[in-house]
């Protein structure tokens, strides 16, 4: 018993050392935030959460700072109820479970009451955040299409600008990246989870895994136009002899990591794009040319379409 009594404690012990490791860089306002709490799994777990779904908020562009320890209280007045509903479907898509996802609501709610109580924002925005039959969020009122971060055509035209110019592995594996975000509308997590024989060059398609959903597969087309830049980023990859079956590797030859994705998306686009917004141009541009919800709901895997119209059904095409 008191061998169990002494692991316990130097368990938590180290649980709470990786967590003050982690906070230290962090801001004032969230390091008072986590003072309130003693239990060391509390303060590692909510700290998981937190850092996750604000990385997310600025990945997407909802947030204008580059890094959380760069974050003012102020600033999540920019993250309204629709972002939020946004970013707790992306948890339902990636699999993560509604118990799992309820439980991060709690959290993030009690983070905004802390937010509201210190009058560093208005209202706590969780309070409009709904489960509904176990599968979708929905916000207290339709997603305005406007409201959704989306690359302009100059943001597109300065990125294919910047990425025709293929001299190096590492220009190749960056447009091929870039084209399949866009074309393809991949998630950023499954971009980086793909391995070399999830593409398909005979059927012309991807595999992709949702990790979260038991090994759960869908299959996106590639389109036609993509086929030669994926073809010889499969030669060149497959001349590559690492210990690693990731498609896309880092340079140090591990998977791709996705602070490398967010990079190269900022650099290809002069930090005016990131990852999620290329698949919501992909979206868009797809309902643009086909006026087919359905078909940009497959290619989109949304669980449900109404996610689908929400996004990309502008007021002037309803009659």
């Amino acid at each position: 018993m008191g061998m169990s009594k002494q692991y316990k404690k130097e368990y938590y012990q180290e649980v709470n050392r990786k967590f003050e490791k982690k906070i230290a860089t962090f801001p004032a306002f969230m390091k008072a935030y986590f003072s309130l709490f003693k239990s060391a799994l509390t303060k590692k777990n909510y700290l998981s959460y937190l850092t996750h779904m604000l990385n997310w908020m600025i990945d997407n562009g909802v947030l204008a700072t580059k890094s959380i320890e760069k974050l003012n209280p102020g600033d999540l007045k920019d993250i309204k109820s629709f972002n939020m509903v946004e970013y707790l479907n992306y948890l339902l898509e990636m699999g993560q479970s509604v118990g799992s996802v309820n439980y991060k609501i709690d959290v993030f709610s009690s983070f905004w009451s802390f937010l509201v109580d210190n009058e560093w924002v208005d209202k706590n925005i969780l309070k409009t955040a709904t489960i509904r039959r176990n599968r979708n969020f929905i916000p207290e009122k339709t997603i305005n299409h406007n409201q959704i971060k989306m690359p302009e055509k100059a943001d597109m035209d300065r990125i294919r600008e910047n990425i025709k110019e293929i001299h190096t592995d590492q220009d190749l594996r960056n447009a091929t990246i870039i084209h399949i975000l866009a074309q393809c509308g991949l998630r950023r997590g499954e971009l980086i989870a793909l391995d070399v024989s999830d593409i398909d060059i005979e059927h012309q398609r991807i595999t992709v895994i949702s990790k979260g959903k038991m090994e759960a597969q869908d299959v996106v087309p590639i389109p036609d136009n993509l086929m030669g830049l994926i073809s010889e980023y499969l030669e060149m990859r497959k001349k590559k002899k690492v210990n690693t079956n990731a498609l896309f590797l880092s340079n140090r030859n591990g998977r791709l990591k996705e602070t490398a994705l967010r990079y190269l998306c900022n650099k290809a686009s002069n930090n005016t794009v990131t990852p999620h917004m290329l698949r919501h141009w992909c979206g868009t541009k797809m309902y643009e040319e086909k006026r087919d919800l359905v078909e940009v709901r497959n290619v989109l895997r949304h669980s449900d379409i109404k996610t689908t119209a929400n996004y990309y059904i502008h007021k002037n095409d309803i009659c």
